[in-house]
């Protein structure tokens, strides 16, 4: 922040997939949102802040957090404005990761009741830190990497015919869950190209109610 003369950070968060964008917010917050969005303010010389809607958002945010600031709110662009026109920052240079990924609706709130403040485009900022890992962080991803082998290694065991799609992301995600894994993105792809009513299925998609067949590739 210091090298790229920012006095300030606005992080976005949402659920879903959110790419590398959505990425800088849970990486600064350590925060997995529930639903809905929040806000970050990360100022270069003050204590963080988080903007978070729902209850029990906040209540989990409170119980394991590293960020003291934690306020509770149904509209968070509007209150992130107000908290952030009592500090310095507001007259300064306020980086925003990303533009690319904060809705319009946002971006021009900050534009009109932050009005003596320049935006700047900053997903970099956090980016680039999150490449150089930590060795915490390096001992969280091996763990994340054995989690996912256990997940795989279970695949290989359930896998039969008759067997449905949902019956396998099942005990996959109850082995994975069991060792520890707060989220995923478990798709599948499986079908055989020829001899079949439906168009081969090697696309990873949802699983459904299909039942395994002798020959399918998985």
């Amino acid at each position: 922040m210091e090298k790229e003369g920012l006095d300030a950070l606005i992080v976005y968060g949402i659920t879903g997939v959110g790419g590398r964008w959505n990425g800088n917010f849970v990486y600064l917050a350590d925060r997995c949102l529930f639903y809905a969005d929040a806000l970050l303010y990360f100022p270069l010389d003050e204590d963080p802040a988080i903007f978070i809607s729902g209850e029990n958002q906040y209540l989990e945010a409170a119980r394991t957090r590293w960020i003291d600031g934690i306020h509770m709110t149904r509209q968070p662009a509007t209150d992130l404005c107000a908290y952030v026109s009592s500090r310095k920052s507001a007259g300064g240079r306020i980086g925003v990761s990303s533009f690319a990924g904060l809705p319009a609706a946002i971006a021009e709130q900050l534009r009109l009741r932050l009005p003596n403040a320049e935006f700047a485009e900053a997903s970099e900022v956090v980016f680039a830190a999150r490449e150089i890992k930590s060795d915490e962080e390096l001992l969280v991803a091996r763990h994340g990497a054995t989690v996912g082998d256990a997940g795989m290694r279970r695949s290989l065991e359930v896998l039969r015919p008759g067997v449905t799609e949902f019956e396998w992301r099942a005990e996959l995600e109850r082995v994975m869950t069991a060792g520890g894994a707060d989220g995923g993105f478990n798709m599948l792809g499986a079908g055989r190209a020829e001899g079949e009513d439906d168009a081969f299925r090697g696309f990873v998609v949802p699983p459904t109610g299909r039942k395994f067949r002798k020959g399918d590739l998985v």
